[in-house]
């Protein structure tokens, strides 16, 4: 499950309620679509741990047996198909390796 801020949580706040500006300042829960993308764009890279200071996001960073689907237990990137450079009567025609 991912998490967002409010859109539009900065801008022109002066010239909004005082109810949206208090809630703009909860974190909203993504979609299943939003969650799905969210997945396939994760890489090794953002799977591992980061650490800043005075991290407000520090308490969600720990995954509780949650791995995206495109990484392996090593943590290295999966393929969904294999990488095809050119098609298969492309290279026939071409090459004669096979």
């Amino acid at each position: 499950m991912w998490i967002r801020a409010h859109p539009g949580k900065n801008k022109l706040r002066y010239a909004k309620c005082d109810k949206f500006q208090e809630t703009s300042l909860y974190y909203e829960t993504c979609t299943k679509e939003e969650c799905e993308m969210l997945d396939k764009m994760m890489t090794p890279f953002w799977l591992r741990r980061h650490h800043y200071p005075n991290d407000p996001y520090a308490a969600y960073h720990v995954r509780h047996d949650i791995n995206s689907p495109r990484v392996d237990d090593k943590g290295r990137l999966l393929r969904e198909r294999e990488k095809v450079l050119i098609d298969d009567t492309t290279s026939n025609q071409y090459f004669r390796d096979r």
